[in-house]
């Protein structure tokens, strides 16, 4: 079994010798490896991915090269091949305007982040793996912005776990991680629920609202939050357990077998009648 690598090829601008700085080389595997991440937690179904990269090598003989190699957390779930090269693969495809009909926009904005000071401070970055390379350029971003543009809106609700809040600056955003769905939800508040999003900090929630869909994306991204309500914990919701004997009168005289026993009969009778 070959060995997933992925390679970074940076150069710096011919102001500077080619030379990189430390900001944008640190910027550059950040981006790529996070945009790596999302898409190995969408396949593995782990929040965190399957697997994490270290350093193999380090050039800088004019490109600066280096090359990363992927190490799985958990020996017997291996999906390094598979999320490398449908990652190659997604990038090489939006470099030629092919957009795939569902992806995530977060990994889209991710990739474009990579083109972001290409022209400027870097003259060009490379992304390649298995013998593939692909060119990060301004036309790759333009191509981006294309597939992010499309966007619908829906009245709707979702419950999740309210773990972060932002009320700086008036910015009053907090998100919700919900069960299932979207790994999060960014949730714009009007001031008037602002004590009470503070509150809910920590807690299970159902948000309400118009919800914002990117066209690729198979959920919400962004909701305008007009209606918040904290939701008991689990843990204090009631057992099947905790709820015997709650109703000691409800069989009557009868026993609970005898209970069961006529409930059972009488569906049973039922449906001789229908047939």
């Amino acid at each position: 079994m070959r060995e997933p690598t992925l390679t970074i090829t940076v150069e710096g601008p011919v102001s500077e010798g080619g030379k990189v700085r430390v900001s944008d080389l640190i910027q550059e595997l950040q981006f790529a490896t996070r945009a790596v991440r999302k898409l190995d937690a969408e396949i593995s179904g782990q929040p965190s991915g399957s697997f994490y990269y270290r350093v193999r090598s380090a050039s800088y003989a004019s490109p600066l090269t280096i090359t990363l190699e992927a190490q799985p957390f958990k020996p017997d779930v291996d999906l390094r091949n598979e999320v490398t090269d449908r990652f190659i693969s997604l990038v090489e495809g939006l470099s030629k305007g092919k957009v795939p009909t569902r992806v995530n926009p977060a990994l889209l904005a991710d990739i474009k982040r990579l083109t972001a000071t290409v022209g400027e401070s870097l003259s060009s970055v490379r992304l390649g793996s298995d013998g593939k390379e692909v060119t990060l350029d301004q036309k790759l971003s333009a191509q981006i912005d294309v597939a992010l543009a499309p966007e619908e809106t829906w009245a709707g609700e979702m419950r999740g776990m309210l773990e972060y809040i932002n009320i700086h600056e008036e910015k009053n955003v907090f998100r919700v991680y919900p069960e299932i769905g979207p790994p999060h939800l960014n949730c714009n508040f009007p001031p008037e629920l602002k004590t009470q999003a503070i509150k809910a900090v920590g807690r299970y929630v159902e948000v309400s609202g118009i919800f914002r869909y990117k066209a690729i994306a198979d959920y919400p991204h962004e909701v305008d939050v007009h209606r918040l309500r904290v939701l008991r914990d689990e843990a204090k919701l009631p057992t099947l357990m905790s709820l015997r004997g709650i109703a000691p009168k409800a069989t009557g005289t009868l026993s609970s077998d005898e209970f069961v026993r006529n409930l059972r009969d009488g569906r049973e009778e039922a449906n001789d009648i229908l047939g």
